[in-house]
């Protein structure tokens, strides 16, 4: 009665009801009718619908500058899910042309009326975009805003900003705090930081049975990183019984997710056969895993499998190339092995001097066998 009535509230949810089949038969045409009747008087839920009304295509035509347009409308009159929908689109460039200080106008607006899911789009606004004008300063302004109005992954991201002083006095314990706040809101990710810090003694007391029952709850919800810091409890005998066995089973379970240092992990357990049967294979495969995402350690390793053969095809070329990326890292073993391929020529152009440089970065990390290199090559 009260959408016959001109009620644009009324008007709004008799849309609804049709949208929905409750009470009446499901029509869209019906529901978009009473959405257009509503905004026709002005209201921003009755625009809002009738713009996801255009972009999914309910009743009329797909179109997402028609929804465009019903969204700008929707923002305008108030609508906080407009400011976000439309802002996105300002940010990502679609439908419109790309334009952050729009994206942030908007997201702004929503932010202000209390909508904490445009705190915290704001906030990774500013993050993703070092060159807006004190980017660091505001992601971490309106990611704690986010934070306090109770998201999750606001409170999560804002304990990382802690972590690394970005935006914020770098704090271990504020970290912890927001960690944990995270955790309760069930972010796995959280679960795994504020587990590792209670297993490094970080920012809190260390405490092993507090850290193995986080990350046994990060590994239950299939976080990779949780499954390879419980399997460390494990392993270690930290907080739970230790069983290698349990272990390697949750090592494997956090490599097959991606976790590149349970890559590592399980890999030199393969190339040791412990925990798994022995497989020079094996840990080849895994050692490349880890390399791909990164991990020095396993760059090196893996150049050595090339240099040998070992588990796979020999190719002094890959090998070469692994040695290389872990280098660039810093990585002492890597340095050195480079530099006894610039010193017999492997793969490369036989150069003393290259092998010099790289033996001097490798013994300036304390490698003994680069020190005895370069001793052996008259070098101080």
């Amino acid at each position: 009665k009260s959408a016959e009535l001109g009620c644009p509230e009324g008007q709004v949810s008799y849309g609804y009801c049709f949208s929905k089949g409750i009470v009446v038969q499901q029509s869209y045409e019906t529901a978009r009718k009473w959405y257009m009747r509503a905004a026709e008087q002005g209201s921003a839920f009755g625009e809002e619908n009738l713009g996801l009304y255009c972009l999914n295509g309910y009743g009329v035509e797909p179109s997402e500058e028609k929804a465009m347009e019903h969204m700008l409308c929707a923002a305008e009159r108030g609508s906080e899910t407009a400011m976000r929908w439309a802002a996105r689109r300002y940010e990502e460039g679609k439908v419109v042309n790309r334009d952050l200080k729009e994206a942030a106008r908007l997201y702004r607006r929503a932010s202000e009326k209390g909508d904490a899911e445009a705190m915290l789009a704001l906030a990774m606004l500013y993050l993703r975009e070092s060159d807006l004008p004190d980017a660091s300063l505001r992601a971490a302004e309106w990611m704690k805003k986010a934070a306090v109005w109770g998201q999750p992954q606001a409170m999560y991201n804002l304990a990382l900003l802690y972590t690394r002083g970005e935006g914020v006095t770098r704090s271990d314990e504020d970290a912890v705090f927001w960690f944990l706040r995270a955790a309760e809101q069930g972010i796995a990710q959280a679960k795994s930081a504020v587990g590792l810090c209670f297993y490094n003694g970080k920012g809190v007391e260390r405490d092993d049975g507090r850290a193995a029952f986080f990350f046994r709850e990060a590994a239950d919800q299939g976080d990779a990183q949780g499954q390879y810091l419980f399997s460390k409890c494990f392993k270690e005998g930290r907080g739970v019984p230790q069983n290698d066995d349990v272990a390697a089973e949750l090592c494997l379970n956090a490599a097959t997710s991606g976790c590149a240092q349970a890559q590592l992990e399980i890999a030199i357990r393969y190339a040791e056969g412990r925990g798994v049967p022995k497989s020079s294979e094996q840990a080849a495969e895994w050692y490349r895993r880890a390399a791909e995402q990164g991990i020095a350690e396993a760059q090196t390793l893996l150049g050595c499998a090339y240099l040998l053969g070992d588990g796979v095809e020999a190719d002094p070329e890959q090998a070469v190339k692994w040695f290389m990326k872990a280098a660039m890292q810093g990585e002492r073993d890597a340095e050195y092995s480079l530099a006894m391929c610039y010193e017999d020529g492997v793969s490369v152009k036989a150069s003393l001097d290259e092998a010099i440089k790289w033996y001097k970065k490798a013994a300036a990390q304390g490698h003994a066998m680069a020190i005895k290199a370069l001793k052996r090559l008259g070098v101080n």
